[in-house]
């Protein structure tokens, strides 16, 4: 799936300040596309509201263009956001947000190369996923039971349905066969559905406690994300070893795999062997114990999994094959954004802590599923504004928005498949499609959805007067 209407940068945690150039005094004679910086509390018309969040240098058409798309947002919403402070700035050909200020700012200055701050995170995660396998640990034991069970029913009780002569090609091929019949069994997707959101919620409270305990300086294990279902999924079913992590992770030059492969052994300590243990003893794995043992630890293969603790940062190269590159070092959020901005996967994005709104210029009228970028980047700026203007309303109603888009048991159309992406991209994702002219997505068979979205709307209302 393209992202490139919308950015994740939602959850990014930011700490410095915008870089001072980007509000440098506009000079008639020598920069005319340069906006005249407005404070947008003095009016309140749409098109003033929207001029007065405008910052820094944006060309006439992209100012028609952001015009043109957020006049179509109730004027009382407008208000709220610009009143909150909320900046739009446009990102020249080549720019990235990186390159304005618009990164984290670690103050967590523990050294992860340091094996008394490795023994704290092995500690901190032992304890937190022991503490959750007590408590989630049986019923994931039972559903794991019951899905194997009905998995061997399925393949007990399928027929092949006899071929016509010429085989059978594609999807009829598959479908006519017991994974196939799997597949579209809805008793086992109901018990994996069950399986999914409990597993989530032992992995996320385990996550939650240990990172209120350590701050930001390691993640957990993800493969790498092309954006292609199918190679996503072909790529997570493929085993690694600690160097090709490094790899992924940016390390090129021999000192910084090493450097790597270090604090990954130190962070996970027996996590590591336990894994390699499990793969070379899976039949599939076509490796034999002494084969295996041949292999420098650091290039032996296992199937990560999301407990493995993984350092929060990456070598940055403009040239990723260039090692004699000196790299910029970046953690997770601000990698992904410097890279999915600079191969254009990403058009637009609302940088929280900075209360920003950033656009690429010549691409406001891009858009995937039917959603409205400009208008979307707003809807997370109008949910911030919500949480600040009126926090006791907005906790209240997060509250509510949360455990509807948590709950699977409530029927609900998401507007577009990146609306699933999370709670944050199912509300943008309403909010554009309901400025955008295409309601009907939203108040369809999702009514409680509709409904929580008109409160947080009508609360605009209220701020405004």
């Amino acid at each position: 799936m393209n992202l490139a209407s919308r950015g994740l940068a939602t959850m990014v945690m930011l700490g410095a300040s915008l870089a001072p150039s980007l509000y440098a005094p506009a000079q008639a004679a020598t920069q005319p596309e340069m906006v005249t910086v407005v404070p947008s509390e003095h009016y309140d018309g749409p098109a003033q509201l929207i001029d007065g969040m405008m910052k820094g240098q944006i060309s006439p058409a992209d100012q028609a263009q952001i015009q043109q798309h957020l006049q179509r947002i109730d004027p009382d919403v407008l208000k709220t956001v610009a009143h909150n402070g909320t900046k739009i700035v446009v990102l020249k050909s080549g720019q990235t947000p990186y390159d304005l200020g618009l990164k984290h700012v670690d103050t967590d200055d523990r050294d992860l190369s340091k094996p008394d701050v490795q023994a704290m995170y092995r500690q901190a995660a032992d304890t937190a996923l022991a503490r959750t396998d007590a408590q989630y640990g049986q019923e994931i034991h039972g559903l794991e039971s019951q899905i194997e069970a009905r998995q061997a029913q399925i393949r007990q009780d399928f027929k092949p349905a006899p071929s016509s002569g010429g085989g059978m090609l594609g999807l009829a091929s598959v479908m006519n066969s017991a994974e196939g019949q799997m597949a579209m069994d809805p008793q086992l997707q109901g018990l994996q559905d069950r399986l999914g959101t409990v597993e989530g919620k032992s992995f996320g409270q385990a996550w939650d406690q240990m990172m209120k305990t350590n701050g930001t300086h390691v993640e957990p294990y993800t493969p790498p994300q092309t954006g292609n279902v199918l190679a996503d999924a072909q790529m997570a079913a493929q085993p690694v070893s600690l160097e090709d992590i490094a790899w992924q992770h940016g390390a090129r030059t021999p000192a910084e795999r090493q450097q790597f492969v270090s604090q990954l052994e130190g962070l996970n300590g027996k996590r590591v062997d336990t894994l390699q243990q499990q793969f070379v003893q899976d039949p599939e794995s076509h490796f034999t114990g002494q084969a295996y043992e041949k292999l420098p630890s650091a290039q032996r293969p296992f199937h990560p999994d999301e407990h493995l603790l993984v350092p929060n940062y990456y070598f940055y190269r403009n040239n990723p094959d260039h090692a004699t590159e000196k790299p910029q070092i970046m953690n997770h959020e601000d990698y992904d954004s410097e890279t999915e901005w600079k191969s254009g996967q990403i058009v637009g994005e609302y940088y929280q802590d900075f209360n920003t709104i950033v656009y690429q210029s010549g691409h406001l009228d891009k858009n995937d599923e039917g959603s409205d970028t400009p208008q979307h980047e707003v809807g997370h700026a109008y949910k911030a504004a919500l949480k600040a203007k009126d926090p006791s309303f907005y906790q209240t109603w997060e509250t509510k928005w949360k455990a509807h888009y948590d709950d699977k048991s409530q029927p609900k159309r998401f507007p577009t498949e990146y609306a699933a992406w999370s709670e944050e991209e199912y509300y943008a994702e309403d909010f554009s499609a309901w400025f955008s002219g295409r309601q009907a997505v939203v108040t369809g068979p999702d009514q409680t959805g509709a409904t929580l979205m008109q409160q947080s709307l009508a609360e605009a209302h209220k701020l405004a007067h």
